[in-house]
């Protein structure tokens, strides 16, 4: 049994050792999720990977039959709910059986599979949880797939209307708040679509679903709404961008039909691609997590197009010039993931019949996993019909062929680790950690659905937009509300929808939403403006009955209603060719102007603010754009009917029957006078005083206050400016002229004052001009020196926001001892030292050269401590600070060892001189 002696040095050496290894060793919380997901991809088996490639989907509201197959044996990646595959029910426990479901699907994914096909090496089962997804844009249908119990969200193009990136963060936020708590932690949000004039009111365009117009601000507010998804979700949330690359100015729908953008690659750059590309670009909460590949044809990237050109979710030429691309290739090495377009759509089975005479899944599958997806999305659709195969038979086939394939083929298994490592990177950054705690961890606050919808209406108020006509004429064609003896009648576009084929039909815009809003605010129990008796509400579907029998018995108590009005309220939903209720208002602007005279005609467009002509504005007497139907947006719409509010917001699309262009109106104001700053070469004291004065040749930087466009907003960044620099009788001669461009509304650039004498400085951006600043100019005395080279004048396109100074601590000498670092640097030296010196045998070293020892060991650690700190940044518990301790304690050890060899060597060689003299 070992002495205490042996115990006590033996101890002295393992702290010493152990200090030492914490030290050199990384601590396991600074693993990254990409490290985190390399260690688990080594632990895969070839089925295990494979599964994780493919998002699925399943029918009905319960998890059960081929689903949970797919999730337990297959291991697939993720599902999508659906409210086409009745995956959510009606009524108040919606959200309770959302929660459950999301639930049930991880649970699921816990369960170990019970056949040999994922496991054929034996290896541990290793946990990995779902991806679980839901399409969720705001403002109900047909962009949400959940339609009951969240809070009523605004459109996105009623969040463009309001030009504030602040609210669209708040509404990101709160529906990701919402949504992480329901076990979703993959959104399909709103697309990141840039509207094109051509393509307004066409069955392919996507009207309130998007932002709007302009790609600078559709871009910002994409941004905006992608960092409040994560903040509102705290990080449990993935945002997929759709539909990338950009959808363009195409006129058929996505889904239905694969559309040809025929734009050239410059200007696909500059409006289709930007908000993409710039989703790609941001730093932080701002980056897109995941891009959904769009089923689109790009003529600039795979030239002249036929019926059997590939969509870009399956062309790997074409997909690869926009991932080249410097922001999409960053983005991909940032661990981007991008996920395909639904490989079962309408469109993509009509393409492969029309290519292949027959649709064939699983090449489909292949070759979109081959162009460069990493993650295939199985919609319904996604059934091989040719070979007999129902849904769930078909995604096993498929992934039976990708494993054979990633056994026969080390490329093919390459590019599978690499989109399997993606995909397991992004669960780690939402998950954590795999384990069954973190996917079903609960939510910081109590979940309350549907009961803050002060976000939505703050977005109601700033939204509302008084397209035609403008204020002043309105105040004269309009001068009062209605008043108590006046009639009011409300004529209400609006249809049926169903949370599930078995769901019961609710309207989505109930008819008297409006009505009651007006009742609750104007109504005996108001503000006592309105008499209930005189306010009916008809829908636009009783309107169409009407157009086609005016003199009928069924439509009489609408031809009365028509004719008493005195006011006449329209609510404009999307209009759509398929549904004749939609024009049924336009039909009657158009073909009934009579029986509009003398009333005061009023429209409230719900969705997007194109759908009337100059020539229904004719019969109109005002024209509101107010871009969503959530109730909250119905109450805006009464207060705007009372003029008890003004409406502040500016359309974000173009408005042709009004003249109203996005890219006019985004342009600099003429009307406004634009400040100036300006400033000197760090270091250079500006002058006090009414008159400047400055030496020759004075770099002097100037920079605008925030430009403005037509809609009081900051222009687009991009947008050029010049710095003139002139002399003369009213600033006639151009010395210099310094072209910039804006960058948050700002421009910045540098000018030398070349010459003595007045010079004037201004600003241009557009046609907005900037206000002067004159400065005196002195020429300097003869130098005697040699002449120095002039600086040349400089563009500075992105000024450089100044910090805010704050308090900090000076900056420490190079040679600054830490504390912290200092005695734990003497501890290591003290368990170093007391452990030699106990491993050392008595008899073999007296305590004159134990004492040597110990003091050695001390100088060698202080000797190492200094030398680092002086060739070093000053010493921290990092590796460093070991490695200078250990070569001290060697320098050390060596010179003792040296000295005492030295001293043995003397003692000897004097005692054999003793020897030989006797």
């Amino acid at each position: 049994m070992p002495r205490p002696r042996t115990w006590g040095w033996l101890v002295h050496i393992l702290l010493g050792l152990g200090l030492l290894t914490s030290l050199l060793q990384p601590a396991r919380a600074a693993l990254t999720p990409r490290d985190r997901a390399e260690a688990t991809l080594r632990r895969l088996s070839p089925a295990e990977k494979v599964g994780q490639l493919f998002l699925v989907t399943f029918e009905g509201p319960e998890v059960q039959g081929p689903i949970l197959d797919l999730i337990r044996e297959r291991r697939v990646g993720g599902v999508v709910l659906l409210r086409e595959q009745d995956n959510f029910i009606d009524g108040p426990e919606a959200i309770d059986h959302v929660r459950g479901l999301t639930r049930q699907l991880q649970m699921a994914a816990q369960t170990e599979p019970t056949t040999a096909l994922v496991n054929p090496n034996a290896r541990p089962y290793t946990y990995i949880p779902l991806f679980i997804g839901m399409q969720q844009e705001g403002d109900g249908p047909p962009g949400d797939a959940l339609l009951q119990g969240l809070t009523p969200l605004p459109s996105p193009m009623a969040l463009g209307a309001t030009w504030d990136p602040e609210l669209a963060q708040r509404t990101g936020a709160l529906l990701a708040s919402e949504l992480s708590q329901l076990g979703i932690n993959l959104l399909f949000g709103p697309p990141l679509e840039v509207l094109e004039t051509a393509a307004l009111g066409s069955p392919g365009d996507l009207a309130a679903r998007a932002f709007g117009s302009h790609p600078y601000w559709v871009s910002r507010l994409a941004r905006a709404y992608i960092a409040g998804v994560h903040q509102g979700g705290e990080g449990r949330i993935a945002y997929v961008g759709r539909f990338f690359p950009g959808y363009g100015g195409t006129q058929r729908p996505l889904r239905e039909d694969i559309p040809t953008v025929r734009k050239p690659l410059e200007g696909l750059q500059s409006s289709t691609f930007r908000p993409f590309l710039d989703a790609a670009a941001a730093d932080g909460e701002e980056r897109v997590d995941a891009f959904l590949v769009g089923h689109i044809r790009y003529q600039a990237l795979q030239g002249n197009i036929r019926p059997t050109t590939p969509p870009i979710t399956l062309d790997a030429k074409a997909l690869q010039q926009v991932l080249q691309l410097p922001e999409t290739r960053a983005w991909l090495d940032h661990a981007g993931l991008l996920i395909s377009d639904d490989l079962g759509s309408p469109a993509l089975r009509r393409y492969g019949e029309t290519r292949d005479e027959l649709y064939d899944p699983a090449r489909l599958a292949l070759e979109a996993f081959l162009a460069g997806n990493h993650v295939l999305y199985l919609g319904p659709g996604f059934i091989d019909t040719a070979h007999g195969l129902d849904y769930a038979a078909t995604v096993q086939h498929v992934m039976d062929l990708f494993v054979q394939k990633y056994n026969a083929d080390p490329l093919f298994a390459d590019r599978v680790d690499d989109a399997v490592l993606r995909i397991l990177t992004l669960k780690y950054r939402i998950f954590g950690e795999f384990t069954p705690a973190a996917a079903d961890r609960p939510y910081a606050r109590p979940f309350q659905p549907g009961e803050d919808q002060e976000v939505t209406f703050r977005v109601a108020q700033q939204a509302a937009t008084l397209l035609d006509p403008d204020l002043a004429t309105l105040t004269e064609v309009l001068p009062n509300p209605p008043k108590a003896r006046e009639r009011l009648l409300f004529i209400v576009d609006t249809y049926p929808v169903k949370q599930c084929s078995t769901c019961p039909e609710r309207p989505v815009l109930p008819p008297e939403t409006l009505q009651d809003a007006v009742l609750r605010l104007y109504g005996p129990q108001g503000q006592g403006l309105i008499v209930p008796n005189h306010v009916q509400t008809f829908t636009a579907k009783a309107l169409a009955a009407w157009l086609q029998a005016p003199g009928a018995e069924a439509n009489q108590p609408l031809d009365n209603a028509l004719r008493q009005a005195d006011w006449l309220i329209f609510v404009l939903l999307q209009i759509q060719p398929e549904r004749e209720e939609s024009q049924a208002i336009l039909r009657l602007l158009d073909e009934f102007p009579d029986l509009l005279h003398g009333k005061k005609v009023l429209v409230f467009a719900l969705q997007a603010p194109y759908g009337l002509t100059a020539t229904h504005l004719a019969n109109v007497t005002a024209y509101y754009g107010l871009y969503s139907k959530t109730p909250p947006f119905l109450d805006i719409a009464a207060r705007l009917l009372f003029q008890e509010i003004l409406p502040p917001g500016a359309s974000p699309v173009s408005v042709p029957a009004i003249g109203y262009d996005i890219n006019q109106v985004t342009q600099p104001d003429p009307n406004q006078i634009i400040p100036l700053e300006w400033e000197l070469a760090q270091g250079t004291a500006k002058p006090q005083g009414p008159t400047w004065q400055l030496p020759v040749n004075q770099v002097l930087t100037v920079r605008t206050g925030v430009v403005l466009d037509h809609n009081g907003h900051p222009v687009p960044d991009g947008t050029p400016a010049q710095f003139v620099l002139t002399a003369g009788p009213q600033g006639t001669l151009v010395l210099q002229r310094v072209e910039v461009r804006t960058r948050d509304g700002i421009a910045s650039g540098s000018l030398i004052l070349s010459t003595p004498g007045l010079l004037e400085v201004y600003a241009q951006v557009g046609e907005a001009k900037s206000e002067v600043l004159k400065f005196q100019v002195i020429a300097a005395p003869t130098p005697t020196h040699a002449p120095t080279a002039t600086p040349q004048p400089t563009a500075t396109p992105q000024p450089t926001p100044v910090p805010t100074p704050r308090a900090s601590e000076p900056p420490r000498p190079r040679w600054a001892v830490r504390v912290g670092t200092f005695a734990l640097a003497a501890a290591l030296t003290l368990a170093v030292t007391e452990g030699l010196l106990r491993a050392t045998p008595v008899r073999a070293w007296s305590r004159l050269w134990r004492a040597r020892l110990r003091a050695a060991l001390w100088a060698g650690a202080a000797w190492g401590y200094s030398l680092g700190v002086l060739l070093t940044r000053p010493l921290r518990p990092l590796p460093q600070l070991g490695l200078a301790l250990t070569l001290g304690w060697l320098a050390a050890g060596l010179a003792i060892w040296f000295i005492r060899r030295w001293v043995r060597a003397r003692r000897d060689a004097n005692s054999s001189r003793s020897t030989r003299v006797r």
